[in-house]
């Protein structure tokens, strides 16, 4: 491993610890774009653009279709025939919730294939037992495809050219971007995910604000994968709501590992009273947010929104003191996982935007479950089964 890339891997340690789960991370030194500094809290202002103003009423028809349940799930190609039985996935589990949850997905469709499905535990602060559980994979459990999940792709590189003269693929999850191409056949939760969360989070700023928000973007660029997310959202701003502002509150890892976030939210928002919503990268990152608003007198001006809540977060939706979240699936991700797999072993192209997992905007008004991981589409595992021809 590279002195740079040990470097960013201690980036990684450094977050998970705040965000809860593995991300994929950039170089501690890098800054948001719209940031004035390298360390500390800074925030600047990002012009929206200019044009014609927001279509409030498209808008707003688009975040009622939004807030209902999916009900399908994103592929509809069946395989050219049933798996078959008998196969082994590996799944490298990393020691974070999110991980276990992605899994027992992955575990649950092997067994509805037939498949032996084998986890190796790594340790996120340790790179080197994934590396080694990759390893391990490859020479003691014959495996037909290995997973895993928020690493980023330079950690392990070291094992691609084992794993491509071997052909056996590997299936990456919410990995921030990643090149595709053998032997890794997708990267499920991607960067096309963050693209269609972003959209209905974007049009609901729009209708609620009559495209004139101003929103707060709290950034932790040094987490790849939610810099993506929120470059993409400033761009949905840009384009959807030309009337609107973004004002970049660019944080470190250290700062959201340290409880840097909602200090650091209330102190912009008293600076400039214009601010009237926050968005955040990530719900774990905003712990307490309510009640700190509460404290600082400005919670009935300023609504919460953002990507990948917490089950704290979705709880607060349904009570009214944060506003709206496009959640994370993380059990169908694993099927999803399965079916790139199976997909890949019959050589069926994956088709655009594969990787996606189902998006509804959960707001006060929309119907919901309070859980900690999304369980839409209803019976998606049916559905899965399906298009495989297994019962």
């Amino acid at each position: 491993m590279s002195v740079s890339t040990r470097a960013r891997w201690r980036c990684l340690v450094a977050g998970c610890a705040a965000a809860g789960l593995a991300l994929s991370v950039s170089a501690c030194g890098s800054s948001s774009p719209t940031s004035s500094g390298s360390s500390g809290s800074t925030a600047s202002t990002a012009s929206t653009g200019s044009g014609s103003g927001a279509d409030v009423a498209a808008a707003a028809a688009a975040v009622k279709k939004a807030e209902q349940a999916p009900t399908r799930i994103g592929v509809a190609e069946p395989l050219k025939s049933a798996p078959p039985k008998g196969k082994t996935f590996v799944w490298l589990q990393c020691n974070f919730t999110q991980c276990t949850q992605i899994g027992d997905g992955v575990k649950a469709a092997a067994q509805a294939i037939g498949w032996n499905f084998k986890v190796i535990p790594y340790k996120s602060e340790d790179p080197a037992t994934l590396v080694s559980g990759f390893r391990q994979a490859l020479s003691a459990d014959n495996p037909t495809a290995v997973g895993l999940s928020g690493i980023p792709v330079d950690v392990w590189s070291s094992v691609l050219p084992a794993y491509k003269q071997a052909g056996v693929p590997i299936v990456a999850s919410y990995v921030g971007p990643t090149p595709i191409g053998d032997p890794i056949i997708a990267n499920v939760s991607g960067p096309e995910a963050k693209k269609a969360e972003s959209v209905p989070l974007t049009n609901w700023l729009v209708a609620d604000s009559h495209g004139k928000g101003h929103v707060l973007l709290q950034r932790a660029d040094d987490f790849t994968i939610y810099k993506s997310g929120d470059d993409i959202f400033e761009a949905d701003v840009k384009r959807l709501c030309p009337g609107c502002q973004v004002t970049n509150l660019a944080q470190t890892i250290p700062d959201v590992q340290g409880g840097k976030t909602v200090p650091a939210i209330v102190s912009a928002l008293k600076r400039d009273p214009s601010i009237d919503y926050v968005f955040t990268s990530n719900g774990s990152f905003i712990p307490g947010l309510p009640a700190a608003l509460k404290a600082a007198g400005v919670a009935n001006r300023v609504k919460i929104f953002g990507f990948d809540p917490t089950v704290e977060n979705v709880a607060a939706v349904k009570s009214g003191t944060e506003q709206a979240f496009t959640p994370s699936a993380q059990s169908y991700a694993g099927w999803l996982i399965m079916d790139a797999t199976l997909r890949h072993l019959q050589s069926i192209p994956l088709p655009a935007g594969y990787g996606e997992t189902p998006v509804q905007l959960l707001t006060k008004d929309a119907d919901f479950t309070v859980t900690g991981d999304y369980p839409q589409p209803v019976g998606y595992q049916d559905q899965f089964k399906q298009l495989w021809k297994v019962k």
